[in-house]
């Protein structure tokens, strides 16, 4: 790996515009206050590039374990005790919603509409069953199974269909028959009134044609009527007296009356006789036909039985009529053989054809009937048992009952739903968890050469013991914490100092493991590794990154280190020796000279390097708007002290005019020149007590600061600030280290 370009304007927020960070060499140091944004330089490389190992402070690394006061390693082992932490979060509120234990949550909510939806239920299975038993009780008839039982009930609400009082006598009467023979084919005899009425009216208006007149009889109905007699009742021999004038009858008469009444005469009559004949057998076949007998046919139709009788009797009865009537009008024509008596009406003639329809139909529903019987019984009872449970839900609160026990039951179902919904989304969760759990990684062995290493380090040191599986199955990656008596410690009672440097050491040795010794190409980042709370353990952490730097294998690789503790800076960077570097300068000048080979002067891969040209140096500045990447490229612009940091810095808050923090910087320079000249603080200040409470600043409430402030600018805080060495006879010291121009005006505060 030779270059690693960072683009940074991205953020121009943040930093210049277009500024573009590139790492060249293998070994990097970024030194810069807070709010330089470093951690957007190292979250960027990280982002954007494979094989990143990134240092930023333990919580990366280091994770609480509460439940069993442990503390768990590894980044991913980190990263997964956050998601089983948040998953157990999950769980615990969820388990506060559906745990019984719990009062006022939702499963006490689904309970009570359980027990509330149960009482309703029970109602409205009380109901039920008193109903039930009603219905089985019925008798005479019996329209209910033994068996008849709630559920019967229930499933036959709704079935209802009106049923009267004679429908209901019909049912009872299908459920009490016994059953019945088959009813063999019956009908009445089709009569033939048309025929009579054609062959009456033929002869009613049938006229005879007189051959011979006889004075006497002409236009005279009742005399041709009475000459007719007459001659049925005389006998045609000689010496016939009449019975009428006592006359003999002569030849003669006889002659004129026979051709009076001729042929013509003898047929009209003949027909008149068969005429008659026919209506005489019309009537005995109607006095044959008979009325259907009740008891071949099962109550259901005895209605229908009496109707079609009544219907035959009428029928019979109205035949008989007209038939009466045709016979006088027939013997009516019979004394008036001679005589047009015009036609009778075929109106209102009556016959058995539908009534013999209507004994068929019934007799093929009878015979149906008895070959059915059973069905058609059960049939009846259901109509029957429908009926009574219709008149008991009429009668009842059953539509209320049902109502509320189907509301409550809805919302106990609707809560029961989201009970068991958690219970899933829970189960689910408690799956991932064990899932999680099973790719956690054992750092025994890390955690082992950690506790050797803190053993080490200091005298009250604790050690770290692995949790064991047995007890604790799937946390095979938590550690307790052992103080140095072998008593066991809080994790809460680790301080922020102690969980970083067991991060720090944690991933010191994940970077030694064969594993990662091995992987190219891969880019080592300490983000403010080290805070002022860690000064106890600096140097472990500084001899530990140089360490790091220094014996990398290969040429494939980029270490990078930012911080803002300016001491820290000085010591983990590699030693820095001016002599040594005005050394090795000359030494390349005579070399230079000497050779004259060289073409190109960019190429001098045969010249020493200087100390600020084997690696890259950079100071991150800030106007409080945007941070400034400033390369140093010389011993000259590079730090040489913690003091020299402290100026730099005075200097530049006097430029930006920063009147709070000039003061705590201006109290920090006093206290290292104090403490390196070995002065009593008060002797110091005697001469200066208003220095001293003014840059004492940690020691002021936010009032009396502020109050303090209201009156001080930054030129006159310099020229108080100057003072105090003048009064010690130190302002040569001053003037060299401190350059700063009070005749310059500062910008405006933004």
């Amino acid at each position: 790996m030779v270059e690693l370009k960072i683009d940074l304007s991205w953020y121009p927020e943040r930093f210049e515009e277009w500024t573009e960070l590139i790492l060249d060499k293998q070994v990097n140091f970024i030194l810069g206050k807070n709010w330089t944004w470093k951690s957007t330089i190292a979250k960027t490389i990280k982002n954007n590039n494979e094989s990143v190992f990134l240092f930023d402070w333990y919580h990366n690394i280091i994770k609480e374990n509460e439940s069993l006061d442990a503390i768990a390693l590894w980044v991913e082992n980190v990263e997964l005790a956050k998601q089983i932490k948040e998953i157990d979060k999950k769980i615990k509120d969820l388990n506060k919603d559906i745990n019984p234990e719990w009062k006022w949550n939702l499963w006490e909510k689904c309970n009570k509409a359980k027990n509330k939806s149960h009482d309703d239920y029970t109602k409205l299975q009380t109901f039920l069953s008193d109903s039930a038993s009603e219905i089985k009780n019925i008798s005479d008839p019996q329209i209910a199974k033994p068996s008849y039982n709630k559920n019967d009930f229930e499933k036959e609400i709704g079935q209802w269909k009106e049923v009267d009082d004679g429908k209901i006598k019909e049912l009872k009467g299908i459920i009490n028959a016994e059953k019945k023979k088959h009813i063999d084919d019956i009908s009445c005899p089709e009569l033939s009134p048309e025929k009579l009425i054609n062959h009456t009216n033929r002869i009613l208006q049938r006229k005879i044609n007189v051959k011979v007149t006889i004075q006497e009889l002409e236009w005279n109905d009742a005399k041709q009527n009475f000459a007719r007699e007459w001659m049925r009742i005389h006998e045609h021999k000689e010496w016939e007296v009449c019975s009428f004038c006592w006359n003999v009858i002569s030849e003669k008469r006889w002659e004129q009356l026979y051709q009076f009444f001729n042929d013509e005469v003898d047929e009209i009559e003949n027909d008149i006789d068969l005429l008659l004949q026919a209506i005489n057998k019309e009537k005995d076949i109607l006095n044959s036909i008979k009325i259907l007998q009740k008891d071949l046919f099962y109550d259901k139709f005895k209605e229908e039985i009496e109707s079609i009788n009544i219907s035959i009797d009428a029928t019979k009865n109205s035949y008989l009529l007209f038939l009466n009537q045709i016979e006088d009008k027939i013997k009516v024509k019979q004394k008036n053989l001679f005589k047009n008596l015009g036609e009778i009406s075929n109106d209102n003639i009556v016959n058995f054809t539908t009534i013999n329809k209507q004994i068929n139909d019934i007799i093929i529903e009878n015979n149906q009937l008895s070959d059915n019987l059973e069905e058609e019984k059960d049939n009846a009872r259901k109509s029957l048992r429908y009926n009574e449970i219709q008149k008991i839900i009429n009668n009842s609160e059953y539509e209320s009952l049902k109502a509320q026990y189907q509301s409550s039951k809805a919302i106990y179902d609707e809560l029961n739903k989201q009970v068991e919904e958690k219970k899933q989304i829970t189960k689910n969760l408690i799956k991932d968890k064990t899932e999680l759990l099973e790719k956690t990684k054992d750092e025994s062995i890390i955690s082992h050469a950690i506790s050797k290493c803190l053993q080490n380090s200091w005298i009250e040191s604790f050690t770290l013991e692995h949790i064991s599986e047995e007890n604790n199955p799937g946390w095979k990656w938590l550690y307790k914490v052992r103080w140095h008596d072998w008593t066991y410690r809080s994790v809460k009672e680790l301080s922020e100092w102690e969980k970083n440097i067991v991060a720090f050491l944690y991933f010191y040795f994940s970077l030694k493991t064969p594993e990662n010794e091995r992987k190219p190409n891969k880019i080592i980042i300490f983000d403010d590794p080290m805070t002022s709370n860690d000064d106890t353990l600096q140097y472990l952490m500084i001899s530990k990154i140089k360490e790091i730097y220094t014996n990398q294998l290969g040429n494939d690789w980029i270490f990078l280190l930012l911080t803002h503790n300016v001491h820290f800076y000085l010591n983990v960077r590699p030693h820095l020796n001016p002599a040594e570097d005005d050394k090795i300068k000359k030494t390349n000048e005579k070399i230079e000279k000497q050779n004259t080979k060289i073409v190109n002067k960019n190429e001098k891969s045969w010249l020493q390097p200087l100390y600020h040209e084997k690696n890259n140096y950079y100071k991150l500045t800030s106007n409080w708007i945007v941070s400034k990447i400033n390369k140093i490229k010389s011993y000259q612009d590079d730090f040489k002290s913690n003091y020299h940091a402290l100026r730099e810095d005075l200097e530049f808050l006097y430029k930006y005019n920063k009147v709070a923090s000039m003061l705590n910087n201006c109290r920090r320079i006093l206290e290292t020149f104090i403490n390196f000249n070995k002065y009593n603080v008060w002797e110091f200040y005697k001469w200066n007590e208003e220095a001293k409470q003014l840059f004492d600043v940690n020691s002021h409430s936010i009032e009396d600061l502020e109050n303090e402030l209201n009156w001080k600018t930054c030129k006159q805080i310099i020229i108080l600030f100057k003072k105090v060495f003048e009064d010690h006879n130190a302002w040569e010291h001053f003037k060299s280290y401190f350059n700063i121009d009070i005749n310059q005006t500062c910008q405006e505060q933004n």
